[in-house]
């Protein structure tokens, strides 16, 4: 069983200002932010080889996604958002729901770490969603094929945008809680 969190897009946090914002975030960090609206070859090979196989780059090609440009040219992060048509099981319930964007997957390599990139890049693909005229975000919290061996992957920055269940869910995981045991506190607190 996957856990899925739930983004409220009509907060002010992913409002008009949320690219503007997302993109000084970046920039204070040392980053440089781009939307690839169309595939992007070069972003999918820099996925699969960083993240693979936790990540591949179908997800992010089945949607769009914000990439990050460090200095030096190189790609140091992702988030994806806006697939819908694909297989996996954890997608299942949201097919038909036209009030509810995907988001992800999402990555920042690890030696960009902890710089505040992996939440320009977390505002900046929730603003798309609500622009794109979604009120909430679903998201996958571990690997979106359902695998939820890698469930810390999404906030390895410790993002605040995200509800208090995924911080919950990480504090009983990194007391050694059995998996289930986690599971069950966030099916009790309305996460699936």
């Amino acid at each position: 069983m996957a856990v899925t969190l739930h983004a409220d897009l009509a907060d002010a946090r992913f409002g008009s200002d949320a690219h503007a914002r997302a993109h000084a975030l970046a920039d204070m960090a040392g980053y440089v932010l781009h939307e690839a609206v169309q595939p992007d070859e070069t972003l999918a090979a820099w996925i699969d080889l960083t993240f693979a196989p936790s990540w591949w780059s179908a997800e992010m090609l089945a949607g769009q996604a914000w990439y990050a440009l460090a200095k030096d040219g190189s790609i140091a992060g992702f988030a994806a958002y806006g697939a819908r048509d694909l297989a996996l099981p954890w997608l299942r319930g949201y097919r038909g729901d036209p009030a509810t964007g995907i988001f992800g997957p999402f990555g920042v390599a690890p030696e960009h770490r902890k710089t505040g990139l992996g939440e320009a890049l977390l505002i900046a693909a929730l603003g798309s969603l609500r622009a794109l005229g979604y009120a909430e975000a679903a998201i996958p919290l571990g690997d979106m094929r359902g695998d939820i061996g890698t469930q810390r992957a999404l906030h390895h920055e410790r993002i605040r945008v995200v509800a208090d269940d995924a911080h919950e869910i990480e504090r009983q995981h990194a007391r050694g809680d059995d998996v289930d045991d986690v599971l069950h506190v966030a099916a009790a607190s309305g996460s699936e």
